[in-house]
């Protein structure tokens, strides 16, 4: 397998000499198409890109992606197993620095725009909910060594731009022609035909180390600014 690696730097290096960059970025895809469930017409994945679980993955027409694209479909992990399910529609772009993950459902529609450095993932790593306190763990557990957790599908429908930068959570569903502004976080139902602004951190909850849980911060009142209140 590492000899086979080489052989396949070599022939990209290779490529990148000889015909530059974009001539790469196309073989690039069409080396890809093979590895997906499904795969629609015309493939386009600038190089280099992340891919995971490629078999669990259907892409639709017209499908291009910027570099480092990190595409994954998680079957298992620490010993856990799950059923990934990606679907993307048609005539999808995103720019680079997109991260796209899921053990579950997730959908994506069509003609949707994603910027640059956005992160696309239904699952965590840990329990922090209150329905699975008996699967918390504490925060001396290191994060790559906490099972992957999830909330739900997320759903994306169709004409749907989410720019620089957003993330969307676990469980979010944003419906037709929707807007994600810039540095966004969503989560929960994202209604058609709106648009969303980014907010600010707050603490949301805390570890209790006397019961081992991660229990709620009550927040106080206007505690979370209006982000949209300056948008016309």
């Amino acid at each position: 397998m590492i000899k086979q690696a080489y052989i396949i730097f070599a022939r990209c290096l290779f490529s990148v000499l000889l015909f530059g960059k974009e001539k790469l970025d196309r073989g690039y895809g069409l080396f890809l198409r093979a590895k997906f469930r499904t795969c629609g017409n015309h493939l386009y994945i600038k190089f280099p890109a992340s891919l995971y679980g490629e078999n669990y993955i259907a892409l639709g027409n017209n499908f291009i992606a910027g570099e480092r694209l990190r595409l994954e479909a998680i079957s298992e992990f620490l010993g856990d197993h799950f059923e990934p399910q990606i679907e993307i529609g048609e005539n999808f772009h995103c720019l680079n620095n997109v991260h796209i993950g899921a053990i579950g459902y997730m959908q994506i529609g069509k003609n949707v725009l994603i910027g640059s450095n956005v992160t696309i993932v239904d699952h965590n790593h840990g329990y922090y909910d209150r329905a699975h306190q008996s699967k918390h763990e504490s925060p001396t557990t290191p994060p790559l060594q906490r099972q992957l957790s999830r909330e739900g599908n997320i759903l994306i429908g169709n004409n749907v731009w989410i720019a620089e930068g957003a993330i969307v959570l676990p469980g979010a569903h944003i419906g037709d022609g929707a807007i994600i502004g810039a540095n966004a976080v969503v989560r929960g139902i994202v209604p058609s035909a709106a648009i969303v602004a980014s907010g600010v951190a707050v603490i949301i909850k805390e570890y209790d180390e006397y019961a081992g849980i991660w229990k709620k911060v009550a927040l106080p009142k206007n505690s979370i600014p209006n982000s949209a209140e300056n948008i016309e």
